[in-house]
């Protein structure tokens, strides 16, 4: 349908809503931040802001990597170098605040990525972090060298910015690295009524009330003696009755029944599954299965998500690495690697089926594919794409 320019890199997905397209993007020549909204019929630019400076540099990363949200007449755009604002739809600033400023550098080796989420009419960012000595520097920002920065679950007045409340959310993990997550927190309601936050890093996965922050339950997931870069970039899925995560760095995925309390024996873990797993994909839930995108091997596999057991498996095969996390729609699941190369590949059935593949280009290509009624969203380096119907 349309193709627009973008200004250069992040790994920020497209969100679209009442006829708006949201993004964000770094500036690869004035190293500005930018959030800006498209005329979802046409890709025409209907305004453009600039939110900042990206600093830091890091290979498959920018300061332009958490996703927008939005609601109503408002949208929410928050960068890895902390500076988080509100618009309404029309490109009005609401509020905008830095939250490095306010608790020190968000950094984690590759820069801070986590997405804020917008859920019962509150913002809840995630902030898990290590000591900025095993980190990269940001400077005026590093607090003393002797001093570990909290990591915590942040919910803030999304028509203020206000803080209504901050969580410490503690790990013992140690090491370079092992406290990082740079998974977006995971909004889960239970049968009896309860809602809860999910949150993984620091080898934890951990739930919290949604109204207070507080921890109803942890599972130590990673009990390695490893200190090495033991972080976490997939996000957490809710499939089957199940939260379904993964350990660090291509370690097997597991499933936990959800409604969990107090301390969590490791024996209360469904299932796990060790072969073809992700390092960065987030793992799919879409029509009663589960997908799991391996990054390096590009090996895409279905599972059963009550009970793990391998439906099929098939490789992608283009030589390149995943980063974006593949989605989903209309019987298909779609898979997209740096090169900017596209698998479409059936959703369900016995057996692993590619049913097209196209080239985009543009590479980095780090982000995930957005979907809104029938119209794919894919964002490249250089350019912003819409392929599908009208209307």
């Amino acid at each position: 349908m349309w193709s627009t320019p973008l200004p250069g890199e992040g790994g920020s997905t497209p969100v679209i809503a009442g006829g708006r397209v949201f993004l964000t993007s770094a500036d690869r020549r004035n190293k500005n931040l930018y959030a800006f909204c498209l005329d979802q019929r046409d890709g025409k630019v209907l305004w453009s802001r600039t939110c900042g400076t990206a600093g830091r540099t890091v290979p498959y990363n920018k300061d332009a990597a958490p996703s927008p949200v939005t609601a109503k007449n408002r949208v929410w755009f928050l960068f890895g170098s902390g500076e988080f604002y509100c618009f309404d739809h029309k490109g009005q600033k609401i509020w905008q605040r830095n939250l490095e400023r306010d608790f020190g550098p968000l950094t984690q080796l590759f820069l801070y990525a986590a997405s804020p989420l917008l859920y019962r009419g509150r913002l809840y960012v995630s902030v898990l972090r290590g000591n900025p000595e095993d980190e990269i520097p940001v400077k005026g920002a590093n607090p003393k060298p002797s001093e570990t920065p909290d990591s915590f679950l942040l919910c803030l007045d999304p028509e203020t910015g206000k803080n209504i409340w901050k969580q410490d959310r503690p790990s013992d993990a140690q090491g370079v690295e092992c406290r990082d997550s740079y998974a977006t927190p995971v909004p889960v309601e239970l049968r009896d009524g309860r809602a809860e936050i999910l949150l993984i890093g620091g080898n934890y996965l951990t739930g919290h009330d949604w109204s207070t922050g507080r921890e109803n339950w942890r599972l130590e997931y990673n009990t390695t003696t490893q200190t090495y870069r033991q972080r976490v970039c997939p996000t957490p899925v809710v499939a089957g009755g199940m939260v379904v995560a993964g350990k660090p760095r291509y370690g097997a995925i597991f499933a936990l029944p959800l409604g969990q309390s107090g301390r969590v024996p490791s024996g209360r873990i469904a299932w796990e599954y060790a072969v073809n797993t992700p390092d960065v994909p987030s793992p799919l839930y879409y029509q009663g299965r589960l997908y799991l995108l391996n990054d390096k091997q590009g090996v895409l596999t279905c599972l059963d998500p009550r009970t793990g057991r391998l439906i099929w498996e098939g490789e992608l095969g283009n030589g390149a690495l995943y980063h974006a996390s593949p989605v989903a729609a209309d019987g298909k699941v779609f898979c997209m690697n740096l090169k900017g190369e596209i698998a479409v590949v059936r959703a369900g059935g016995g057996s692993f089926r590619v049913l097209s593949r196209c080239v985009m280009g543009g590479q980095p290509a780090m982000s995930s594919i957005a979907i809104a009624g029938k119209q794919l969203f894919i964002r490249t380096e250089e350019r912003l794409y819409c392929i599908g119907a009208a209307g």
